[in-house]
């Protein structure tokens, strides 16, 4: 799947993910190789990363609610940006991490991209498990671990419930004296926000 995947980009013309969109869905479509299943998680994948950069950086084409519920025009076409948004704000009261900068940085990052997968959490360190130490630098030790509940999936809009993957294998960043985050910790932080804002990712903090 991640072939077709990465085939449908390099040869469908366009010069962005809003322009490739529709000519990427007819490639796997047409692919002999994959099954009926296998073709539709090749295009949420394809339509996730579309969702995402339409949002965060091309803002091209809106689309209105895909749920028909709060009657918004936004840049997200599989997901209602603003219905997500609001499913995380209610959500904000649920988990902090015990420090205000932190837990600004990551709602924030919530509502900048409100797309299943693609979510920057906060998790408890109980819920990590498996937890193997892998390499060792002078400021940080990297581990391997296995998230218990796994990523956001979905989330129900009417009922506001998440639907997790289930267990989930994660790399851990552990920093020293994280329990009492300094300024040069909180730009990490930040920088990590930034850098995987894409992609699945454990922030967590152990003294």
């Amino acid at each position: 799947m991640n072939d077709v995947h990465n085939e449908s980009n390099l040869f469908t013309p366009g010069k962005d993910f809003n322009e490739k969109y529709e000519g990427r869905l007819k490639y796997v479509d047409n692919h002999t190789n994959l099954t009926e299943e296998e073709k539709f998680l090749v295009k949420q994948r394809i339509t996730r990363n579309k969702d995402a950069r339409n949002l965060l950086d091309i803002r091209g084409p809106k689309y209105p609610c895909s749920t028909n519920t709060c009657n918004r025009y936004g840049y997200t076409l599989e997901i209602c940006e603003h219905c997500h948004r609001d499913a995380f704000e209610q959500n904000f009261a649920n988990w902090t991490s015990g420090n205000a900068e932190i837990d600004e940085t990551l709602r924030s990052s919530q509502l900048n991209c409100p797309i299943p997968q693609s979510i920057i959490e906060w998790i408890e360190f109980e819920k990590l498990r498996n937890i193997k130490q892998v390499a060792k630098g002078n400021c940080a030790t990297f581990y391997t671990a296995e998230w218990t509940e796994g990523c956001l999936e979905s989330i129900d809009i009417v009922s506001k419930t998440f639907h997790r993957s289930g267990p989930l294998n994660v790399l851990l960043k552990w920093f020293k004296k994280s329990n009492d985050p300094n300024q040069t910790f909180i730009n990490e932080v930040h920088f990590l926000i930034l850098l995987l804002i894409s992609i699945k990712t454990v922030i967590s903090t152990e003294s």
